[in-house]
């Protein structure tokens, strides 16, 4: 293909299509914020810089479309990373590298990714939080369904390091790990800046070392589950 054929191939972007991606961009920010109930659509309507008051409902019908819109928007976030995960996963489990710890590392991978990508990594991690208890169970299934399939691949993987464990007892423990690993992750804005404590002055520490010390921390409390279970 030629370089005019390429220039051809590429599809423009439409005024209509940077809207619709505005007005999602915006309503990620503020569900992530303030949580899906406590947003209206006039609100998201004049955040997002639309005059039109009709704006969001000939784009996405009603707040629950626009809720799709963002869901769908958080799993293209997630789908590089999980994919990167799982090809990770495999190739430590074929060389007989796959421990726990690194098993925590790599199912850890997407929620960390972002973390790492700015603001809308973190609305991304706000959010997941939010759809667990805040959506029907239509939205939820489209919003968690690639997630619950991700850690399906990963509890495969995991049952070659503890064979003695049913898929039924490794679910609960996967899930509760990601979820801690979720909320360290969205709460940890709390030390990324120098404070005292008890009279003594406290270095905030760097992402990456949040990012160790959390995953310390759920691959401590699994192993322990584990044990108990």
């Amino acid at each position: 293909m030629n370089r005019l054929d390429a220039q051809r191939s590429v599809k423009p972007v439409s005024i209509a299509d940077d809207t619709k991606h505005i007005i999602v961009q915006t309503a990620l920010r503020m569900f992530a914020q303030r949580g899906i109930e406590g947003v209206s659509l006039s609100e998201l309507r004049s955040a997002s810089g639309q005059n039109n008051r009709s704006a969001i409902h000939y784009h996405f019908g009603n707040k629950d479309g626009l809720l799709d819109a963002v869901t769908d928007r958080l799993s293209e976030m997630l789908g590089v990373p999980m994919k990167e995960g799982l090809e990770s996963g495999k190739h430590l489990a074929a060389s007989g590298e796959l421990t726990i710890e690194s098993f925590m590392r790599v199912m850890s991978h997407p929620f960390v990714e972002l973390y790492k990508q700015g603001q809308e990594g973190h609305d991304c991690l706000r959010m997941l939080s939010h759809l667990s208890h805040e959506m029907t169970d239509r939205q939820q299934a489209r919003a968690f369904t690639p997630i619950q399939d991700y850690m399906g691949e990963m509890a495969r993987l995991l049952q070659g390091l503890m064979p003695d464990k049913k898929p039924s007892e490794l679910a609960p423990m996967m899930f509760m790990s990601s979820c801690s690993f979720v909320e360290i992750l969205i709460c940890s804005h709390m030390l990324t800046r120098d404070h005292t404590l008890a009279g003594d002055q406290v270095t905030a520490p760097s992402k990456d070392v949040i990012v160790e010390m959390a995953l310390k921390f759920i691959t401590g409390g699994f192993v322990a589950a584990s044990q108990r279970a």
